[in-house]
């Protein structure tokens, strides 16, 4: 998961790792929300929101 608006991370270094994964042949799921570096910690943020249901539905 990461944050397209995010600017301390750019989400393309997470689009390498998905695609570096891929290649090795890992099942890898990438999840890119609209928010920025914080907004998957603001529980008020949809970011939030749909951090915990990705991931509820993974476990």
């Amino acid at each position: 998961m990461h944050g397209k608006s995010d600017v301390d991370v750019p989400w393309t270094q997470s689009e390498s790792y998905v695609r570096a994964m891929k290649a090795k042949g890992v099942e890898i799921q990438k999840v890119w929300l609209p928010g920025d570096h914080y907004s998957i910690i603001d529980v008020a943020s949809d970011d939030w929101l749909t951090q915990i249901e990705t991931i509820t539905d993974w476990l």
